[in-house]
């Protein structure tokens, strides 16, 4: 089995919050996604936790993500769409940064998706083709395609 290297944490907290239950606390999903890369490919993991909330804390979030009452977390590993054109969104047969950042959505951490993006990027003309696309290190949901 490989190890994977844990390149890059990126924190990030989506909080939804749930029915409340008794005296006006309220339970709030949290997750962290973190980008993973190993020799052969990079791996998004979201790691979803559910705290308890009360009214009358001090910054309810901060309470949220600091809990010791956390539910329990389970890990996603999501996978890459493997469809060119779903990160291609203005039709130039090119991916922009801005597209690239845009379609990854909930990895917040600009400096490690500006990596991922260079490293894709192999002739440095600040977009990924196709051909890029297709060579690029990512866990792909099937075999990538150009459309």
């Amino acid at each position: 089995m490989k190890t994977l290297m844990l390149s890059a944490a990126l924190f990030l907290a989506v909080c939804v919050v749930l029915p409340q239950t008794g005296a006006g606390c309220h339970r709030v999903r949290v997750t962290r996604c973190y980008l993973v890369c190993g020799s052969t490919k990079c791996y998004k993991i979201c790691v979803v936790s559910y705290h308890w909330v009360c009214p009358g804390k001090r910054d309810q979030i901060e309470d949220a993500q600091g809990s010791r009452k956390k539910g329990p977390e389970k890990a996603i590993i999501e996978k890459f769409s493997n469809k060119f054109s779903t990160y291609d969104k203005d039709g130039d047969n090119s991916i922009s940064f801005d597209e690239f950042r845009t379609t990854l959505g909930d990895v917040h951490d600009r400096k490690m998706l500006r990596n991922l993006f260079n490293t894709t990027d192999k002739n440095g003309d600040n977009a990924i083709t196709c051909d890029e696309f297709l060579k690029a290190k990512f866990d792909f949901s099937e075999k990538p395609v150009c459309r």
